[in-house]
């Protein structure tokens, strides 16, 4: 009797377990059942709507599903993300996560998500901030020399910035803080109208991306100063980091996939696993070539500690600039 109530246990317990595993597998292999959507944040034709476009293209044939983007853009991000934040946490509404979401949250007033309202999914390249200045202007010296001018010379040197709360507005911010600068700031609309301002001689500096101003850097128009980042730029060897110059100066744009806080964990797997499938592609890596991208794949786990580091790390500077009177 003893025996056959044991068996009976074990049985019942066997079933138990069948019945969530099979329930459990179920679910990952029936998602997705219909198309996913990229929600682009910012300007159609920019760095993060390409990434949007690439990774749509070749998740699609992976989840054997339409995948497509939408540009939901306004208010410098917040409008799309504010929209993938709400949105049900199933899977089928992602956005392309990127450092200027945690500075609007951590600076603009109304604001409604912060980076736990996602659920991070991988990050797929990060690009470092390239400290640039015009060909024969002023500030045209060694960067040792440059340093160290600007470091005996506050409020005399002009720098351009994509606007307040824009990461190359932080860049600048974040260099002043780390290596005692002070640059007279003047923002613009966006990165474009600065390196526009640099070429005409009305900044003497800027912070961008070797992406969108590498065609005046080989034509020879601007020259980049150094680069924050932990090595050099595969793209840029005889570029310093601001570390071979002496400064702690590390900073750039990281953009991952993401969704709404709240997705089931089997689903962001199956995105997260077809992400990395897309990424080990070699046209896929050609085709990030193409935009001047280096791929830096990070799982979920490391991408969302990433984020959340950054959160820690920027709090002070944004805290500085509320402070300040620029």
């Amino acid at each position: 009797m003893m025996k056959r109530g044991i068996r009976l246990v074990r049985t019942v317990v066997g079933v138990g377990v069948f019945i969530l595993i099979s329930a459990f597998c179920s679910f990952a292999v029936d998602f997705p059942t219909k198309p996913i959507t990229i929600v682009n944040p910012y300007s159609p034709g920019g760095s993060l709507d390409l990434n949007c476009r690439i990774m749509a293209k070749y998740l699609g044939p992976i989840l054997k599903q339409a995948v497509v983007v939408e540009n939901k853009t306004g208010g410098g991000g917040v409008v799309g993300y504010t929209a993938v934040a709400k949105s049900p946490p199933d899977g089928y509404t992602l956005t392309m996560l990127a450092t200027p979401m945690i500075y609007n949250f951590m600076a603009i007033p109304g604001v409604t998500y912060t980076h736990e309202s996602f659920a991070t999914i991988a990050q797929l390249n990060y690009e470092p901030n390239l400290m640039m200045i015009k060909k024969g202007g002023k500030l045209d010296m060694p960067p040792e020399k440059l340093l160290a001018y600007l470091k005996q010379n506050p409020n005399t040197v002009t720098a351009g910035t994509g606007g307040c709360w824009a990461s190359l507005h932080m860049a600048t911010e974040y260099l002043e803080m780390v290596a005692g600068f002070k640059f007279r700031k003047v923002h613009f609309t966006g990165g474009g109208p600065a390196l526009t301002n640099l070429l005409g001689g009305h900044v003497d500096m800027i912070f961008s991306y070797y992406s969108e101003t590498f065609q005046h850097i080989l034509s020879g128009e601007i020259k980049p100063v150094a680069i924050a980042a932990e090595k050099r730029s595969v793209f840029l060897p005889n570029t310093p980091t601001f570390k071979e110059l002496g400064m702690e100066v590390v900073i750039g744009t990281w953009r991952g996939l993401g969704a709404a806080a709240g997705t089931p964990d089997a689903v962001v797997t199956v995105l997260e696993n077809a992400s990395r499938e897309a990424l080990n592609k070699p046209e896929v890596v050609e085709e990030f070539k193409k935009i001047n991208l280096e791929l830096a794949f990070k799982d979920r786990r490391a991408f969302a500690q990433l984020i959340a580091d950054d959160v820690k790390r920027f709090k002070p500077v944004v805290e500085q600039i509320k402070q300040s009177k620029d």
